[in-house]
């Protein structure tokens, strides 16, 4: 899938998602950071993110919406303070997890979604 083929909506009534493969994580911060897209999707499907942290966003302060969707091999959660911006959360997760949310100032929605 090229690079433009991962920025699409979710849903019919939603903003254009970039949605993260992990496999070419360093060129899809790249393409991230030259077209600065603000709205980006974390979902383990083929093509999708697989790795165990989100480190990665720390070079991406500038995005303001994230989602993240079954992700159940990611353990480290700290990338999220890095997201100054962020203003919009949604998590989905198949088990309970800690993360620290002090420092995003401007999030004005969070939703979390924890399934049993």
């Amino acid at each position: 899938m090229s690079l433009r083929e991962q920025l699409r909506k979710p849903t019919l009534d939603s903003e254009d998602y970039f949605y993260v493969d992990s496999s070419n994580l360093s060129e899809n911060i790249n393409f991230i950071q030259n077209e600065h897209i603000e709205n980006i999707y974390l979902i383990p499907r083929k093509g999708g993110y697989k790795l165990e942290e989100i480190d990665f966003l720390a070079d991406l302060p500038f995005v303001k919406s994230i989602r993240m969707t079954a992700c159940d091999k990611v353990k480290n959660f700290n990338g999220i303070k890095n997201l100054e911006q962020l203003e919009d959360l949604h998590f989905f997760s198949a088990k309970n997890i800690t993360v620290d949310l002090s420092n995003l100032k401007n999030l004005k929605r969070i939703s979390i979604f924890i399934q049993p």
